[in-house]
């Protein structure tokens, strides 16, 4: 190799057998491990500490940080001290609460990292959850504005193995959630109160790395609900999604994001919610998409013959905007204006 052509060359695709690498963390295997994610975290943590006093609420300087903290029953991911207080943090990447586990380290406060938080929690002083979005926006702003270049750089690295992994929402995930929604219940809330809700499925599901969600209408629904045909035609930005399992850890979630006063506006139709769909409990877990207004978007709207074979239950769950503009222009009553 030359020497000017050694000069153009600035990185290169770093490969883990036949898989591209495309964060630090995922240079040491392809895995989402806690403890990859818990050893960077307390790297940043000790390297960088006024940037995390205010994020952990503490009322004292950071004094040492210990990752793989030995404890008489067990190792802790996190252990924080200051002058006056031990913190523990306990990370879960999994959908389950890590409240039980914790139980068994000795320390004023504990913080579990986790996408699940249940109504238990929220307003215990000594147990306080975070989830992993609330972390992600906190990488982000130290990734621009730390002093330290490198503290920058490894608090952007991390975020990305977030994304990677569906930690986080990115932005170059999934764009369009499809569904079937054929109960009067449903269309109601995602037309009024603009939110929609599933079984929890592994790992979050698709639709915890959608960007927008599109209902599909049924027959039912569209001749029972004036100016509403059968297909997709609206499309709503995914704001958020929550996991939850009782009605109280619902209400919650809906208070965190949409506040008090949207609980009490929609009030009649949430009750209405409540009952039909009837199980809520902590073996139930569901996820709750919170979304934008929902916009007519397709208008005559997409029929399932133009999206896959047969006019059964979708046989996709995903889509791109391309590939339903394209479904659209394909029906005979399309006309472009």
């Amino acid at each position: 190799m030359s020497e000017d052509t050694k000069h153009f060359i600035k990185t290169l695709t770093l490969m883990r057998g036949q898989t591209p690498v495309t964060s630090f963390l995922g240079a040491f295997g392809g895995a989402l491990r806690e403890t990859r994610i818990t050893a960077m975290l307390g790297y940043l943590i000790a390297h960088d500490p006024d940037s995390w006093k205010d994020f952990f609420s503490l009322a004292d300087q950071i004094a040492s940080v210990e990752i793989e903290a030995d404890h008489e029953k067990d190792r802790s991911d996190i252990l924080i001290e200051t002058p006056n207080e031990r913190v523990i943090i306990e990370a879960k990447v999994e959908w389950v609460d890590p409240k039980f586990q914790a139980k068994k380290y000795d320390a004023d406060r504990k913080y579990f990292l986790t996408n699940y938080i249940p109504d238990s929690g929220h307003n215990a002083r000594k147990l306080q959850y975070i989830s992993w979005t609330q972390l992600g926006k906190q990488l982000d702003l130290i990734s621009r504005r730390a002093s330290k270049p490198y503290i920058r750089h490894l608090s952007k690295e991390l975020g990305l193995y977030m994304k990677e992994h569906q930690l986080i929402r990115g932005t170059d995930t999934v764009e369009i959630y499809a569904r079937d929604l054929n109960d009067d219940i449903t269309v109601e809330t995602f037309l009024r109160c603009n939110i929609y809700g599933c079984w929890l499925e592994k790992d979050g599901g698709t639709i915890s790395r959608a960007s927008y969600f599109a209902p599909y209408f049924g027959q039912h629904i569209a001749r029972q609900h004036t100016g509403i045909s059968s297909g997709i035609s609206y499309v709503a930005k995914i704001e958020s999604i929550e996991v939850v399992d009782t009605w109280k850890s619902f209400l919650s979630a809906a208070g965190r994001t949409r506040g008090l006063a949207w609980i009490k506006k929609h009030q009649e139709i949430l009750n209405t919610l409540r009952r039909n769909w009837r199980v809520w409990d902590k073996d139930h877990r569901r996820n709750i998409a919170f979304l934008g207004t929902p916009r007519l978007v397709f208008n005559p709207a997409i029929n399932k013959d133009l999206l896959q074979k047969g006019k059964g239950y979708l046989s996709r769950r995903t889509f791109s905007f391309d590939e339903l503009f394209e479904a659209w222009s394909k029906s005979s009553s399309a006309r472009i204006r």
